[in-house]
């Protein structure tokens, strides 16, 4: 098995949704991790907090920079992710299209390289 990540992009849009929405998208999203955990092919997930609450680190040259939050507005940010295991890319590819979160957020599926 492969571990591939999906990146849930444009995730900002369901900030300007209601209690209800959002508790609709959770249980949406829970049962489609359910089979996936219980086949220990769910690795992790979740959702990623806002860019005003982060900071970009770099060193070059041995100088360190930090840039506090909120950022620049790039075209697409990351909402959120999803780690699993699937047999391919296009396995993975396949499941993605399946995923409720596709529906309100491109996905971007990645392969994982661990090191």
């Amino acid at each position: 098995m492969i571990e591939f990540m999906f990146l849930m992009l444009d995730g900002e849009v369901i900030r300007d949704w209601t209690e209800d929405q959002q508790k609709t998208a959770v249980a949406r999203m829970n049962e489609f991790t359910a089979p996936l955990k219980d086949a220990g092919r769910w690795k992790d997930g979740g959702g990623v907090g806002p860019d005003f609450d982060g900071a970009r680190v770099r060193v070059s040259n041995g100088k360190t920079d930090v840039l506090e939050g909120p950022f620049e507005r790039a075209r697409q940010v990351v909402g959120g992710f999803m780690v699993v295991e699937c047999e391919s890319r296009e396995a993975a590819i396949e499941l993605a299209k399946s995923c409720p979160a596709a529906e309100w957020a491109p996905l971007e599926v990645r392969q994982l390289w661990r090191h």
